[in-house]
């Protein structure tokens, strides 16, 4: 039998198994985009506000309609530098070296 000053700091193995379970209940695996460095990029960097998609879209409104860095600064949202420097590739201009499977917590 435990003694009461060693009883509080014991814990339950059963217990422990089950706070392990709901931890990793709560975390979802995810594939990322990384450089060649394995940092990551796109969409995944986690200062990331722009999905790659309106990247993409940005890109294509400008080379192939020729619409310009005002207009789609208004209507993506985005200030005209930053359409700008989408569009000459400047920022976001790094292509996957890899792709890497990471374990990210449940936003719910």
């Amino acid at each position: 039998m435990l003694c009461p000053a060693k009883a509080k700091n014991h814990q339950d193995p059963r217990n422990i198994e089950g706070q392990i379970w709901d931890v990793m209940a709560d975390k979802k695996r995810k594939i990322i985009a990384v450089n060649e460095l394995g940092y990551r990029i796109g969409s995944s960097h986690h200062n990331s506000s722009i999905s790659d998609e309106v990247v993409d879209q940005i890109r294509d409104l400008h080379e192939e309609a020729g619409i310009g860095y005002r207009r789609l600064a208004q209507r993506f949202g985005l200030t005209r530098s930053a359409v700008q420097k989408i569009c000459q590739y400047e920022r976001r201009a790094q292509t996957p070296d890899r792709w890497k499977t990471v374990n990210e917590k449940d936003k719910s």
